[in-house]
């Protein structure tokens, strides 16, 4: 689900920071504030996905695939 709402978030955009792409889906999830403890397992599924191909990295801007 988590998964989901970060492609969610990528596609959306034409472009989006990965900290802006952890913020927008957290939001969609109803998550109002995004701590660092939070954050960071979030930041891993978004490698997941990049090392996965379901989004691209190019420098620090995330697209969709």
């Amino acid at each position: 689900e988590i998964k989901r709402a970060i492609i969610e978030a990528v596609t959306k955009s034409f472009g989006i920071s990965r900290q802006e792409a952890i913020s927008l889906a957290l939001g969609m999830l109803g998550f109002e504030r995004i701590t660092d403890s939070l954050s960071e397992p979030i930041d891993k599924l978004v490698q997941e996905l990049v090392a996965a191909k379901k989004i691209i990295q190019i420098g620090e801007v995330l697209k969709a695939n």
